[in-house]
């Protein structure tokens, strides 16, 4: 009897500790994120693709007289400064197969663009022929006032993004940093390794990048993107952070950090930008940005 009765009490004991025990939730892989992240980055452009935000962008620029190298007693400094006011959009031109990011600058350096309208006109009313050249002209455009003549178009706050997209990730390498804890972001680095890069010189050559976003493992929302692109002349890092938009209810760019310059120390640019004013827009036959 007294054999019987330990055993009851063990079964009881085994039982009850069994009935507290929760399975411990599965942590999500590299390429589950990843997923989460590009689908996260397809949401995103549905989003944004009807918004405009505001973009106060203060770039500083350092130039070594003679193009000499950085080094030596005697080198002339030269410092220029730009602020630029511009509304920022994302749009799709007829035909094109991605969205592109549209700098349209209205003040510089405190004074008004006096050909806007007939920059929109010409860029949105009566575009180029083919996607391919209306995608250049956007690009060109949205970086003409910038400082320097290093040709810039990759600070838009979310070109990286696009790295994101399930088109484009196979082209690239992905690595975790770290545990990766469910809980916490994730910091995971990326390095484009195919050929026929994404991003090109002016020259047409491939001009692979590398860089890290910071992601929400569960939901696979970005909170920071950093991209870097470099060759044997020049260096670039943009990094952005998002934060959550109340009134949209999605993540939006809030700041851009720009580092520009020469391998030989002869051109540095810094850059940073903040983004305010988010809203619809709609651009209407009058050539104006609503």
């Amino acid at each position: 009897m007294p054999v019987r009765r330990r055993t009851a009490w063990r079964v009881a004991i085994l039982l009850a500790a069994a009935a507290g025990i929760r399975p411990a939730a599965q942590s999500p892989t590299l390429a589950d994120v990843l997923a989460r992240a590009g689908a996260y980055v397809l949401q995103l452009e549905r989003n944004i693709s009807g918004t405009v935000v505001e973009e106060h962008y203060i770039q500083d620029l350092t130039r070594l007289g003679g193009g000499l190298p950085a080094r030596g007693p005697g080198i002339q400094t030269t410092r220029e400064h730009r602020e630029l006011k511009s509304d920022v959009l994302l749009v799709r031109p007829e035909g094109a197969d991605r969205y592109i990011q549209f700098r349209d600058v209205f003040e510089v350096d405190g004074k008004p663009v006096r050909d806007r309208d007939d920059r929109l006109a010409t860029l949105f009313l009566h575009p180029a022929p083919s996607a391919t050249e209306q995608l250049q002209e956007i690009r060109e455009d949205s970086a003409r006032y910038n400082l320097g003549n290093i040709s810039r178009d990759l600070n838009v706050p979310v070109l990286a993004l696009m790295f994101l997209h399930p088109e484009h990730q196979p082209r690239f390498a992905f690595t975790l940093e770290g545990t990766g804890r469910t809980g916490q972001p994730w910091e995971i680095e990326y390095r484009e390794v195919q050929p026929d890069t994404l991003i090109r010189t002016t020259g047409g050559r491939d001009l692979p990048v590398r860089g890290r976003f910071r992601i929400e493992p569960v939901s696979g929302r970005v909170l920071m993107s950093e991209l870097v692109a470099e060759n044997e002349a020049v260096h670039a890092d943009v990094t952005v952070t998002y934060e959550l938009n109340a009134t949209l209810g999605f993540f939006v760019p809030t700041e851009m950090r720009e580092s520009v310059g020469t391998r030989n120390g002869t051109l540095e640019i810094k850059g940073r930008a903040t983004y305010t004013r988010l809203r619809r827009f709609q651009i209407t036959t009058d050539e104006k940005i609503q």
